[in-house]
């Protein structure tokens, strides 16, 4: 009976053996499928967090971009507004040049001043077949050495001449004033 007893004993210790071994077994698989779970979530949760940040970052771009194109767009609406009111500026003062020439007297007075002016320049042959035309207002148009010299002396130079000269310093007067927000909010009501 004693062989029988080891023999028991032997199997009990097997099965205490290969139960401690599927226990281990079991134990470290669970550890690895954890570690496993662990690296998969935290790859995820990391290409998650990059595909968020990229989305956050479109946005904020977005915004970006649509807040400066707000902005030039407004800008550009006050640089038409401003050329605007230039223009009309002089479109005035050619109005008010043109009603002041319809008087005979002002007008000999002008042309005559005109002339002068323009004699002191050059040397001149007087033309008297070719006529200025109408948008010239009232003026003189003179010319020597065939053309190569020339001198246009009229109202609507006079104009232009004083349109380049003094645009920055009235700009400056009639838009001293003026602000892209007291345009924007005009304009975009």
């Amino acid at each position: 009976m004693d062989f029988s007893r080891q023999v028991e004993r032997m199997i009990a210790f097997m099965d205490k053996e290969g139960e401690e071994r599927r226990k281990e077994m079991f134990e470290k698989a669970d550890e690895e499928y954890n570690i496993q779970i662990g690296y998969m979530l935290r790859t995820e949760r990391a290409k998650l967090s990059n595909w968020y940040k990229k989305k956050e970052d479109a946005v904020v771009m977005s915004r970006k971009v649509a807040g400066s194109v707000a902005r030039n767009e407004a800008r550009l609406s006050l640089l038409r507004y401003r050329v605007l009111l230039v223009d009309n500026l002089y479109k005035e003062i050619r109005d008010t040049v043109l009603n002041n020439i319809n008087d005979i007297n002002k007008r000999r007075t002008i042309l005559g001043d005109l002339l002068f002016q323009g004699l002191c320049m050059v040397d001149i042959v007087l033309d008297d077949k070719n006529y200025l035309s109408d948008d010239k207002l009232l003026g003189v148009f003179l010319s020597a050495r065939r053309g190569r010299i020339s001198v246009e002396n009229t109202i609507a130079s006079r104009i232009e001449q004083i349109r380049t000269t003094f645009a920055p310093g009235l700009r400056k007067i009639l838009f001293r004033r003026v602000t892209l927000s007291m345009v924007t909010r005009y304009h975009y009501k």
